[in-house]
C-alpha cells in the first residue's frame, strides 16, 4: 500500500536553514540528480535552477543506463511552490519515495514531447535513499528555498539548522 503524508509544510519557515539560496539550490539539484529516477519505465532526472525557476527533466534510459529521450520536463518558479501541497508518498520500505510538487498559482508547466506544455499542474519526483530522513530533508530544503525568495515577509524567518 502507498501512504501519502504531508511533510508539515506551512506558510511560515520556522524550520528553515541558515544555508544561502545558492547552497540550497545546489543541494536540491545534487540530491535529485543522484538519487532520483523511476524503475519502470527506467528513468533518470536532471534538475537545475535558472535563476529562481526550478526545472526537472525526466529522461528515459536503456539497460546500459544510456539516455534515450526526454519523457517530461517540469518547470516552476520557486516562490510559486505550494508548501501546503508539498507531499511525500512512501513507495517501499527500502527508502523509495515520491515527492509531489504543485504550483500555488498555477504557474508551473509540465512539458511532454507528445502533448507539449500543460499549465497549472504538479509533478511527482521518485527518489531512493538509504537515509531514512531524506524525504524530510529534501522537503525542508525546498521549503527553505521558497522562504528565501518569497516576497511575503511572514515567510522570512531566520533559523540556525541546515537540512
Amino acid at each position: 500500500l502507498f501512504a501519502l503524508s504531508s511533510c508539515a509544510t506551512y506558510a511560515q519557515c520556522a524550520d528553515s536553514s541558515d544555508a544561502s539560496l545558492d547552497e540550497t539550490k545546489e543541494w536540491i539539484v545534487n540530491k535529485i540528480n543522484s538519487i532520483g529516477g523511476r524503475i519502470l519505465p527506467p528513468t533518470k532526472y536532471i534538475s537545475l535552477f535558472n535563476g529562481d525557476q526550478f526545472t526537472v527533466y525526466e529522461l528515459g534510459i536503456d539497460s546500459n543506463l544510456d539516455l534515450k529521450d526526454t519523457l517530461y520536463c517540469f518547470q516552476i518558479e520557486i516562490q510559486d511552490i505550494d508548501l501546503n501541497k508539498l507531499a511525500i508518498r512512501e513507495i517501499s520500505k527500502n527508502g523509495r519515495f515520491g515527492l509531489s510538487i504543485e504550483s500555488l498559482i498555477g504557474s508551473s508547466k509540465l512539458i511532454t514531447p507528445i502533448v507539449g506544455p500543460i499549465s497549472g499542474v504538479g509533478f511527482e519526483i521518485i527518489l531512493q535513499s538509504d537515509d531514512p530522513n531524506m524525504s524530510k530533508r529534501i522537503t525542508k530544503a525546498l521549503k527553505h528555498a521558497v522562504c528565501i525568495v518569497s516576497s511575503d515577509p511572514a515567510k522570512k524567518i531566520k533559523s540556525k539548522e541546515k537540512f
